[in-house]
């Protein structure tokens, strides 16, 4: 998915996945996502995660995190040790 550089509107989705089967969608989790921009270290995303259900989220984002052009990887880890973010997801950044 496409992000213009600076915006803080769209939510940037994942989801939740069991880490027992890999398949299985978790909800009611509280996720801890970092943000890698164009190949930096992961840092914690400034935005909010907000849980949809069915083990789907998105992070919404402030202008910080869209503040770097190039590639963004999303990483998503769950505290509770049950589960982990489903990692086919390809994000990069586009100037305004």
């Amino acid at each position: 998915m496409e992000y213009t550089q600076g915006q803080s509107t769209a939510g940037i989705p994942f989801k939740m996945l069991s880490r027992f089967d890999g398949v299985s969608p978790l909800p009611g989790l509280s996720p801890v996502v970092q943000l890698s921009k164009n190949g930096s270290a992961l840092a914690n995303a400034a935005g909010s995660v907000v849980a949809i259900g069915g083990g789907a989220y998105y992070v919404q984002p402030n202008a910080a995190d869209f503040n770097t052009l190039g590639s963004l990887t999303l990483v998503a880890t769950d505290p509770s040790g049950q589960g982990f973010a489903d990692p086919d997801t390809s994000n990069s950044v586009v100037p305004a």
